[in-house]
């Protein structure tokens, strides 16, 4: 089992982010827009964390793969990152 949290989460003010993962496999690899980015195992509370992850201004494919018992596991999500990652809203009476 894979799942990646917050994953409803679609559209990200930060370009760097740490992906938080649960499962139950020994390993896990991350990907992003198909490209290899870490490998991690998750500890004893089977919670695996890639961290500092570097997103691009956009859309990002983000697949978390594992195998285990003779089955491969995935789960995957798209976040988007807006600008260079930081989104400017303009001041409003409200919020001075």
């Amino acid at each position: 089992m894979i799942h990646i949290t917050q994953k409803r989460f679609e559209q990200r003010a930060n370009s760097l982010t740490d992906i938080k993962v649960f499962s139950n496999l020994p390993e896990l690899v991350l990907m992003i827009n198909g490209k290899y980015v870490a490998t991690v195992k998750p500890d004893a509370f089977k919670t695996a964390v890639f961290s500092r992850v570097e997103l691009q201004s956009g859309n990002n494919k983000i697949k978390v793969t594992g195998s285990g018992s003779y089955k491969n596991f995935k789960d995957e999500c798209s976040w988007l990152v807006e600008g260079h990652g930081f989104i400017i809203r303009p001041l409003t009476q409200n919020s001075l």
